[in-house]
């Protein structure tokens, strides 16, 4: 049995002191005690997994997870719309968009490794270990939809006596969704207790915010007048806009702004549905009760998806077509530009590739892999970081126009503490090949999964392939791909909360709730 050789992250590993040229002096040391309790939790993160690790607990944990990723909200919530309460549902779209937003805002804004790999062995599907790590945004996930839910239930409750909604299962499952989510962060090695406390904090304060204010805030939307448009898309722009600049490239930014342009088209869609009369104005589920379905589940539902799969498509294709031209345009006319670390600006480009075009957004991707997946890096990236050494051994400064593993910055760091002396760094090449899980512990025997090994050698080519067409033609990000983003998901909310279900109620086949 060869020797087992992990990758450590690829970002928030640099030298303490270029992050604290790069933060502001509070933000600065606030990162400098949360990088101390990192490394103090470290013994007690591999002892954890030491002690803990089997097969059947890594697929167990590492299937769950996918319970508090965005994947599963942005398929789950559009059904809360097409099947249950439109009440219910915008409610808890504000939960997880503000509780992404500001958890990847945090993140962005601390930069913060996750668990260093080795010492702990890191278990993960997709690529959430790209982010940083504090805080948790699975646990803000788990924890607010945890929480909405069960103060939907009370209020049920104190509604109806007896029932389905007496029985205390609903807190035992939602109590074992949480754990399993939260501590599953902790069993796979991919967040610290800390990361998983303040995630879970995080989550509790958001629901207890959209708890006390829900009133107010579905009375606003129902206004008869422009207020709501003229108030929540200029929000929407400004916290996209105001969204931390982290020092590496960390793809938080986009799953925030998309969430965030999700709420927007929501909150739009509730607007102009209630002053044009085409849903009701007052559909709390207490006030209402649904028709009888004529049209099976099993119908609606792909006829659903595959309408916000058309309309994101769309959308994004035209997107791509017209707004370089129009950045430009304001950049050249009156020097306007949209400044954003990581991101190509329209003044260096004639037009975004459409060859790259996908029908299904990236974070609604299956992943390539239903296996458990650890870290491997490839011959360019192997060597064995501890804790006190990953941040530093991962990467290196130089004095140099900084860049990426994706793309250049469009500008140089400048050091924030000292005058204007350049911090620059250049990333670690390259870029890890997911394997199929092969030992619980170090030192137990090896696993054998055919069908893994089949799929990890299939990905290890995919992967060489990927990494020469980089060579040649490198993907980029490009500044009109934030605005693209954000009119895409906007549409898909609009369009998904109220356009869709119209057309099913209209066909027939939406069972859509009437006045009680």
């Amino acid at each position: 049995m060869g020797k087992s050789v992990y990758n450590a992250t690829d970002i928030g590993i640099l030298e303490d002191e270029v992050y604290d040229r790069y933060l502001s002096k509070p933000i600065a040391m606030i990162r400098r005690l949360l990088m101390w309790s990192l490394r103090k939790e470290m013994p007690l993160l591999k002892w954890q997994q030491d002690k803990l690790r089997s097969r059947l607990r890594d697929r167990y944990f590492v299937y769950s997870s996918m319970l508090g990723t965005h994947s599963f909200f942005l398929i789950f919530i559009p059904m809360t719309f097409w099947l249950g309460s439109p009440y219910f549902g915008r409610g808890l779209i504000n939960v997880l968009a503000f509780g992404v937003y500001l958890s990847s805002a945090l993140k962005d804004w601390l930069c913060v490794p996750r668990p260093y790999s080795p010492p702990v062995t890191r278990l993960t599907i997709g690529t959430h270990h790209l982010e940083y790590g504090f805080p948790s945004t699975h646990s803000t996930n788990a924890v607010s939809i945890a929480c909405y839910v069960y103060l939907w239930i009370r209020t049920l409750r104190d509604a109806f006596t007896g029932g389905v909604w007496s029985s205390y299962l609903w807190e035992a499952g939602l109590l074992y969704y949480v754990c399993s989510v939260v501590y599953g962060r902790i069993y796979s090695g991919m967040h610290s207790i800390v990361d998983c406390v303040a995630g879970s904090l995080l989550g509790l304060v958001i629901v207890l915010a959209q708890w006390a204010g829900f009133d107010k805030i579905e009375a606003f939307m129902i206004r008869s007048d422009w207020s709501v448009p003229f108030l929540v898309i200029p929000i929407g722009l400004l916290m996209v806009s105001i969204h931390p600049q982290p020092l590496d490239d960390c793809p938080c930014f986009e799953d925030a702004i998309a969430f965030i342009a999700v709420a927007m088209g929501v909150s739009v869609s509730r607007w102009v549905a209630a002053n044009l009369g085409v849903m009701l104005v007052d559909d709390h589920p207490l006030n209402t009760y649904p028709q009888a379905r004529t049209t099976p589940v099993i119908r609606l539902l792909p006829n659903g998806i595959f309408l916000v799969i058309l309309t994101r498509l769309v959308t994004k294709t035209m997107c791509n077509i017209i707004l370089p031209p129009i950045i430009r345009f304001f950049y050249e006319t009156f020097g306007l530009i949209l400044p954003r670390r990581h991101y190509v600006p329209a003044t260096e480009y004639n037009k975004i590739p459409l060859a790259n075009l996908r029908a299904v957004p990236s974070i609604l991707d299956l992943p390539d892999t239903l296996t458990p997946t650890t870290e491997m890096g490839d011959d360019r990236r192997r060597s064995l970081l501890s804790p006190d050494s990953a941040y530093r051994r991962n990467g290196s400064i130089s004095i140099s126009s900084p860049s990426s593993s994706r793309v250049s910055s469009p500008g140089p760091l400048h050091e924030r503490n000292a005058g204007s002396k350049r911090v620059d760094y250049k990333p670690a090449n390259g870029s890890g090949v997911p394997a199929p899980i092969t030992q619980s512990r170090p030192g137990s025997p090896t696993y054998v999964d055919p069908i893994a090994e089949k799929i990890a050698e299939a990905l290890r080519l995919k992967d060489k392939q990927r990494r020469q067409e980089k060579e040649k033609n490198p993907v980029k990000h490009y500044d009109a791909d934030v605005l693209t983003k954000v009119v895409v998901y906007f549409s898909i909310g609009f369009h998904a909360t109220m356009s869709i279900p119209v057309l099913f109620e209209r066909l027939g086949w939406n069972g859509q709730v009437v006045q009680a």
